[in-house]
């Protein structure tokens, strides 16, 4: 590779970077760069900008024309994330070192388009490179809490010596140096401190931040900047350790990199804006610095800036883009350039404040399927009114038949939690096993065997209750669905109103209407047929039709009948057999997966509770306050529909989730609990918390603990996540690849417990991504599942030494990602599923394990 390749045209640095007419930046150029996040950025002497993003290339930039354009790209192999980047000009020629997500360093070098070296230092991603001013050295923080310091000068030698800096108890996110102090260097981390090191000795630990530290900016050797997830700017004094002062943000809540330009601050963060401060000195070395403007971008997040020689400013996004912001008018973009960068931004504000305003409004809006229309129609339902009239609405405005409003209002019902309290007077509450319940029916669970109590409240979801019900009297999890069909009968009784308890009788099938023994004959003219409605054949009747009398059609399939549910709902109103029958979409009880499962919410969570107490003693930067321990306990209290929310307890998991490994469980033993609750399922699961979230997972699994507890916590997390939209968006397309695999493992532990929880966190996965491929058709997600999972039991021989309910939930999740998609089925079929279920056949115990591994053969014989 020629260097000539890389420089097409030299950009004028006569005049140094400065920012002025802050207030006249606009948009100069948008560069497609990368596919994912554009995660880092860096500035050749030369004005060449180059950039690290998640689809695993880097891209170098040159100048033609006055423009940007692609002049280089270094692709990694498959699966490596690029996350930093770092650069060097040597008498050689120059260096390009990537920090990639498996801990390694490839090393580019002037002439070659393949790594010259791979450094293998750090076990886990390498998050933040940095090269001192003089180019002597690089250094490398990564997820695995450690800085490794690299001599660059000897580099080319055989062998070398570099420095293992440790101290950090988590992932460590920024680097620094002093230009006037040799071997002195300053690391930030997600442990809150800052560490002064001189070579690899800790000189010094500063502590004044009260979340995640990810940026720092030097001074000079007196004095450092620092920047994180508290949304401040800490003015540090070296020598002392001192705070001198503390700076709020107006724009990010998070800051994600912190640029230093002449008497300037640039910021990017979490909201996708880029943010001026002015910087002006005081005495005794003391600074003001305020915000100045805030310019926001169309991306979600931004995660670099840099500023050019020119003063343009380039800046990352979360959308795979650069955009080069400039305040010279000649540099600017055209005018429709401009005018579309800014409808994208006015765009994503009107979501944002959609969103914000739908979290807190009274009107609940709801996405409808009605029969074959290629759009979902929008119900809106006003909390604390008649679902049934809200549904009667709903019908008229959109010209559907009347027989919709019986499912209509269920839908209703059952996504909306004020929707069922409407209706249901709950009365004198019902104690079971010294907790109190709205209700509780008798459960019969064998010959001989004494009858339960299966309690519920009416602000909860059927399947919660059955499943609570299920793992406290030790149950198989095969019967979940009829208990939870139960339930569900029993909520829909209690909501049709106090008539049918005045009347004194109530048919199963048909409600308050219906033959009552020793009534009035003419009683008769208002009963309702349970398959064919209020209109039906009714003997000695009048046969000229209309809506109370006459034969209104067959009794499955004439008007006023039941209409069946296109797909399997797990809560089918007619026999299976009456469905149409397809070999490729076995149906059952349990095929496909009816719906999310919640793992392991028995109990009020007292030895959780305990030991978190206890190990909070143990902690230093990372200590909860009592309030933040009660506010964590009141989540073992809460059923999932309260949609929990507060500060409080997201502030107490943002601090927890940073204690040592060790230490983890009884916080990830809250925090499972915690993704039930919809709000803070979304706080954990949105943006850049949920990638950190699913890399902190994925780091517990990969280095294997010994300790069960710790992994059988992970696995519920996951599970859990699925409780949510932003749980299944998060899980359902990110590190398939990665955490599938290291999920299945824990299937083939040891432990039952921990077989149950990795399974059913299989399973829920399957739901989401069926349920995503039935929206919109993508190839591959549902291929990397089924090839994880077969690549990971497929050298099994016995299955005998899993559990009957993790085989099971497995057999589930093979059974629905395979459900109807005749390429996934093919994919399974070439690599031999059938043998697999045969033998998970064999291991299994009950006739609901064996019908499933019976389907998953079928639908292998139906492509």
């Amino acid at each position: 590779m020629a260097d000539s390749a890389v420089t097409e045209e030299a950009m004028d640095t006569s005049s140094p970077s400065s920012i002025q007419n802050i207030k006249s930046y606009a948009i100069g150029q948008v560069l497609e760069a990368h596919k994912s996040d554009t995660k880092s950025l860096a500035l050749t002497d030369s004005g060449t900008l180059i950039s690290g993003g998640r689809d695993e290339t880097v891209q170098w930039w040159g100048k033609r024309a006055g423009k940007y354009v692609k002049t280089l790209a270094f692709t990694q192999p498959k699966t490596l994330v690029v996350n930093s980047i770092a650069y060097a000009d040597l008498e050689d020629g120059w260096r390009l070192f990537v920090g990639r997500k498996d801990g390694s360093i490839a090393v580019y070098a002037s002439g070659s388009q393949e790594p010259v070296t791979i450094f293998t230092e750090h076990t886990q991603n390498v998050c933040c490179l940095h090269v001192n001013q003089k180019a002597t050295h690089m250094l490398s923080g990564s997820w695995d809490s450690n800085v490794i310091i690299f001599p660059i000068a000897e580099l080319n030698k055989s062998s070398f010596t570099v420095l293992k800096c440790v101290g950090h108890t988590l992932s460590v996110w920024a680097l620094a140096s002093f230009p006037d102090l040799p071997d002195t260097y300053l690391t930030a981390s997600a442990d809150k401190t800052i560490r002064l090191w001189y070579r690899n000795e800790t000189a010094a630990i500063f502590k004044g931040h009260t979340d995640v530290v990810r940026a720092l900016a030097v001074l000079s050797k007196d004095h450092f900047l620092s920047a994180g997830n508290d949304g401040h700017i800490i003015h540090w004094d070296v020598a002392s350790g001192s705070v001198l002062g503390k700076f709020a943000t107006c724009a990010h809540d998070f800051i994600y990199s912190m640029t230093l330009s002449d008497s300037h601050i640039l910021t990017t963060g979490e909201d996708g804006t880029l943010e001026f401060w002015a910087m002006h000195a005081k005495s005794g070395g003391r600074l003001t610095i305020a915000s100045e403007e805030v310019i926001q971008m169309p991306s979600a997040s931004t995660w670099d800036a840099k500023v050019l020689p020119n003063s343009d400013i380039a800046v990352a996004g979360s959308d795979g883009r650069i955009y080069i912001m400039s305040n010279d008018p000649e540099r600017q973009a055209p005018q429709e350039v401009r005018e579309a960068f800014d409808a994208e931004v006015v765009s994503k504000m009107s979501t944002k404040l959609e969103r914000i305003k739908e979290d807190t409004a009274e009107v609940v809006t709801i996405k409808v399927d009605v029969d074959d229309r290629p759009t979902q129609l929008d119900l809106h339902y006003r909390k604390g009114t008649d679902p049934g009239l809200c549904a009667q609405e709903f019908i008229q405005e959109n010209h559907l038949p009347m027989h919709y409003l019986e499912e209509i209002t269920k839908f209703i019902k059952e996504r909306v939690p004020e929707a069922r309290l409407y209706d249901i007077k709950t009365g004198k509450k019902i104690h079971v096993d010294g907790e109190e319940y709205d209700y509780a029916l008798s459960v019969s669970i064998g010959k001989g065997e004494k009858d339960m109590q299966m309690p519920f409240n009416v602000n909860e979801s059927p399947e919660f209750a059955a499943q609570r019900f299920v793992e406290r009297k030790g149950l198989p999890v095969s019967v979940i669905p009829a208990l939870a069909g139960m339930i569900s009968q029993e909520m829909d009784k209690l909501s049709r109103g106090a008539g049918a308890a005045q009347a004194g009788y109530e048919d199963p099938f048909t409600g308050p209407g219906r033959y009552v023994p020793g009534g009035a004959s003419n009683n008769v003219q208002n009963v309702a047929d349970p398959f064919t409605g209020s209109g039906r054949y009714v003997p000695g009747g009048s046969h000229s039709g209309g809506a109370d009398g006459g034969f209104s059609g067959d009794p499955l399939t004439g008007d006023g009948g039941y209409r069946a549910s296109k797909e399997n709902t797990g809560a089918h109103a007619v026999p299976l057999s009456s469905l149409p029958q397809d070999k490729k979409k076995p149906r059952g009880p349990l095929v496909p997966v009816p719906d999310y499962y919640i793992i392991g919410l028995a109990g009020k969570g007292e030895k959780a509770v305990a030991k978190l107490k206890e190990l909070n003693e143990k902690q230093d930067a990372f200590q909860l306050g009592q309030d933040q321990i009660n506010c964590l306990e009141e989540l073992f209290v809460l059923s999932p529909s309260s949609n929990y929310s507060s500060d409080v307890a997201q502030s107490a998991f943002e601090t927890a989730l940073q204690w040592p490994v060790e230490h983890l469980v009884p916080v990830l033993d809250f925090f499972r609990v915690a993704l039930t609750h919809k709000s803070l399922n979304s706080y954990f699961c949105e943006g850049e918390r949920g990638k950190d979230l699913t890399e902190r997972l994925i780091a517990i699994l990969v280095s294997d603990p010994t300790d069960i507890p710790l992994k059988i916590m992970v696995c519920r997390c996951i599970g859990n996540a699925f409780a949510h939209p932003a749980g299944r968006q998060l899980f359902g397309m990110n590190e398939l690849s990665i955490l599938v695999p290291l999920v299945l493992r824990q299937v083939l532990s040891d432990k039952a417990v921990l077989q149950h929880s990795a399974a059913t966190a299989l399973a829920n996965w399957s739901l989401t991504l069926l349920q995503q491929s039935e929206k919109v058709e993508q190839l591959g997600p549902k291929e990397d599942f089924m090839r994880a999972i077969i690549s990971g039991i497929e050298t099994v021989d016995s299955f005998g030494f899993v559990s009957e309910d993790a085989i099971t939930r497995l057999l589930q999740a093979i059974v629905t990602v395979m459900w109807g998609d005749a390429s996934v089925i093919r994919l399974a079929k070439n690599r031999n599923l059938a043998a697999i279920a045969a033998r998970l056949k064999d291991a299994a115990q009950s006739d609901a394990s064996k019908n499933i591994a019976r389907d998953i053969v079928e639908m292998t014989y139906s492509v």
